[in-house]
């Protein structure tokens, strides 16, 4: 039977020490809870909020999960709106007849790649970078003309300037080093290069499983060193969109004010 407040203190006066007992079964109670609902119920939005290998692993093996919730009509939506953005703004290499180069950063089940592949209408190579196993084969499995890697956005395994464009959505807020992983996407661009990176808008987003809460001006100060263009909300929910152009190219980057 639950303690009020007034039998407890009651108890804590007549026997030294219940009180201190209490909280500590009560907080205990919590904390199983917790543990209860991400690891033996396995929850998978649950499971990911440790931001581990081993969760996003589970994350993505979770077949009838991905298919039924998470590759939801919004979602799919959403990175068909990504991909039209980068359609307006990527261009073949230097004006060049060589496929452009594009890499999907964290690219998670794959169909932001599928997207672009119908929306860039030029010749393209693609390629997907995720540190789940599970997501590559995932992704593997959607394209088989793409290359993937389970790899670090820490360690991207390809050489200088080897990308016309990079995009990262839906992963930033989740690294616990964002600026070590700007510093190595803007490494594997090409000077003129297009980045294009989104994010759940920090002002909004209270989701525990994030590490990083920025606004749209916060964003565009992050950017600054690597050519930022625009910062801007996207449907339905307003995550925010940064578009960067690597300096390099004999440009002088114009930053358009946050939206």
């Amino acid at each position: 039977m639950a303690l009020d407040r007034a039998r407890l203190e009651t108890i804590g006066r007549a026997v030294p020490g219940a009180r201190q007992a209490w909280l500590v079964l009560v907080r205990a109670r919590a904390r199983l809870t917790q543990l209860w609902t991400r690891w033996i119920e396995r929850h998978p939005a649950e499971v990911v909020k440790s931001n581990s290998k081993k969760a996003f692993d589970y994350f993505y093996d979770q077949d009838e999960f991905i298919e039924t919730e998470y590759l939801s009509k919004a979602r799919l939506d959403f990175l068909s709106n990504v991909a039209e953005f980068c359609s307006s703004v990527a261009t073949r290499s230097n004006g060049k007849e060589s496929p452009l180069r594009v890499i999907d950063i964290g690219c998670g089940t794959g169909h932001l790649l599928l997207a672009l592949n119908d929306r860039l209408q030029q010749p393209l190579r693609l390629y997907g970078l995720d540190f789940s196993d599970s997501a590559i084969r995932r992704c593997r499995r959607l394209m088989r003309s793409a290359e993937f890697n389970v790899a670090s956005v820490y360690e991207i395994p390809y050489p200088n300037e080897n990308f016309d464009l990079i995009t990262c959505t839906e992963t930033m807020e989740h690294l616990e080093q964002p600026s070590t992983a700007l510093q190595e996407m803007s490494r594997v661009l090409r000077p003129g290069g297009h980045l294009v990176i989104t994010v759940p808008d920090g002002a909004k987003d209270d989701w525990s499983g994030h590490l990083n809460f920025w606004s749209a001006e916060e964003l565009r100060q992050l950017l600054m060193p690597y050519g930022v263009r625009k910062v801007e909300s996207m449907p339905p929910d307003g995550d925010l969109l940064v578009y960067a152009v690597k300096p390099g190219d004999g440009r002088q980057p114009t930053a358009e004010p946050a939206r």
